[in-house]
C-alpha cells in the first residue's frame, strides 16, 4: 500500500461531510486495495489460465487481468473477475467507525493497519463462479 495514497485517503476521511466525500472514499479505497498487490485466484480460474498457457502460480496482479481476459475470451473461456471478500461499503463503514488519532500521520498508520488486517481479495471466474460473491455468502464463509 502506498503511504502517500493512504495519507490522501485519511485527509478525505477526516474532511467535513460533502456529497463528493463518499464517492471519493469509495474510489480511493478500491485503488488502494487493488494496486500493486498480487491476490490469489480460485482453482477454476487457474485452470482456465492454464488452458491458454498463461499461468502456473496462484497469484495475480489486477493490472494483468485485461490482457488475460482478452486471451480467455478468444478461446471461448470464462473471464476473470476481481472480488473483495469484504464489500467496500463495509470496509468504509468500519474505517469511519474507527477512533482515529487527530494526527494525520498516526491516523494514516491506523488505517493502514486496519486495511492490512481486513482487506482480502481474490480472482474468480466471472460467470461460472458468480455464487462466490461475498454478499451471497455467510459472513464467515471464506474458502476458495
Amino acid at each position: 500500500m502506498n503511504d502517500q495514497d493512504l495519507t490522501i485517503f485519511t485527509t478525505i476521511l477526516k474532511a467535513k461531510q460533502s456529497p463528493l466525500k463518499k464517492y471519493l472514499l469509495d474510489r480511493a479505497l478500491r485503488k488502494i486495495t487493488e494496486q500493486s498487490q498480487a491476490w490469489p485466484m480460485t482453482s477454476q480460474a487457474l485452470e482456465n489460465l492454464k488452458q491458454i498457457g498463461a499461468f502456473s502460480n496462484n497469484l495475480l496482479f489486477k493490472a494483468s487481468v485485461p490482457n488475460l481476459n482478452r486471451k480467455l475470451k478468444a478461446k471461448g473461456l470464462d473471464t476473470l473477475y476481481f472480488e473483495h471478500w469484504k464489500e467496500i461499503s463495509v470496509l468504509l463503514k468500519e474505517i469511519s467507525d474507527l477512533d482515529l488519532s487527530s494526527n494525520t500521520q498516526e491516523a494514516t498508520s491506523e488505517i493502514k493497519k486496519y486495511l492490512e488486517e481486513n482487506t482480502d481479495c481474490f480472482f474468480r471466474l466471472k460467470d461460472q463462479e458468480k455464487h462466490m460473491q461475498p454478499h451471497l455468502q455467510s459472513k464467515h464463509w471464506k474458502e476458495i
